[in-house]
């Protein structure tokens, strides 16, 4: 199951992000791709653990600790990452870090003490490491705290929790901020969508076509 929130942001992180869109408007074609990133973590919440989708996953993990489920939190942002350990911390719950900056030895550490542990506990991943491979099905709910620009990318993340072994319905939200990038972006993933099912439609009646 599948749960999109539109979050408002807060008055600081809005006036950050309108300062960000019009340094943006004033800069050249070539360097208005480095303020995408800009915009989409200050949205998200990059060392800051009082932006609006932090708090919110932290409202949604306090809710499923009590109910003594496993929570994965993913963003493609370590600093964003860093911000939910704080907020987590504050609040007194169990966390672990699975990041491109931790040694792999650390990495893995993280990791099995998250699955290993008996009590209710949150893993913090990057999705960009830990979208391939792992299989994480001693969690049943996933926050995005921000989406990559390819849903397929998203998917694999997914699928860490939704594959075989996972007993439990699995509860995915995806954190998004209203009159944002979020937006847009959302509007870009729902086309790519519709494009990669148009694409394998097609592909599948070609397919049946030549076999017959």
């Amino acid at each position: 199951t599948k749960k999109i929130e539109w979050l408002e942001l807060n008055k600081s992180d809005q006036n950050l992000y309108d300062d960000t869109i019009s340094k943006m408007k004033k800069a050249s074609s070539n360097d208005k791709i480095g303020f995408i990133s800009k915009l989409v973590q200050i949205c998200t919440g990059a060392n800051n653990p009082e932006n609006v989708k932090i708090e919110r996953a932290t409202e949604i993990v306090a809710e499923h600790i009590k109910l003594n489920k496993k929570v994965i939190i993913f963003s493609t942002f370590n600093g964003v990452l860093k911000s939910q350990q704080i907020s987590l911390n504050n609040q007194k719950i169990k966390n672990y870090l699975f990041n491109g900056e931790l040694s792999t030895d650390l990495r893995q550490k993280n990791l099995n003490t998250f699955l290993k542990e008996p009590s209710p506990c949150v893993l913090l991943a990057n999705s960009n490491i830990a979208s391939e491979g792992l299989t994480l099905t001693k969690a049943s709910t996933v926050i995005f705290l921000n989406e990559w620009w390819n849903p397929s990318s998203n998917r694999q993340a997914e699928d860490r929790v939704n594959r075989i072994g996972q007993k439990d319905n699995v509860l995915i939200y995806n954190l998004r901020t209203i009159k944002t990038i979020d937006y847009n972006l959302s509007k870009i993933l729902d086309l790519k969508m519709k494009l990669e099912k148009n694409f394998l439609n097609r592909l599948i009646s070609s397919v049946s076509e030549v076999n017959n």
